[in-house]
């Protein structure tokens, strides 16, 4: 399942200019942190340096955050171990 994040901006990016898109679309493909390497190659190329800039600063605040989301779930006592005890019944 985690080929449809990827793909699904992949195939708009590579069809589509993402100037041209709707406001809408544009916010949730920026929002993707994995449509961003398609939009900094696209705009390396073209010359424009701070789409890819924006782009590292927002997949580092991306990151910090899962991790501090992760961080705060796996410190916690909410991750429970289970021990599945195997008792072999005698037949007697």
């Amino acid at each position: 399942m985690i080929f449809i994040p990827i793909l699904v901006p992949a195939f708009a990016l590579m069809y589509a200019d993402i100037s041209v898109l709707p406001l809408g679309l544009q916010i949730v493909l920026y929002a993707i942190p994995f449509s961003h390497p398609m939009i900094t190659a696209k705009a390396v190329l073209l010359g424009d340096y701070l789409v890819p800039l924006l782009g590292i600063f927002y997949n580092a605040a991306f990151m910090a955050l899962v991790l501090l989301i992760a961080t705060r779930f796996f410190s916690s006592e909410k991750v429970v171990t289970a021990r599945i005890a195997m008792r072999w019944r005698s037949t007697e």
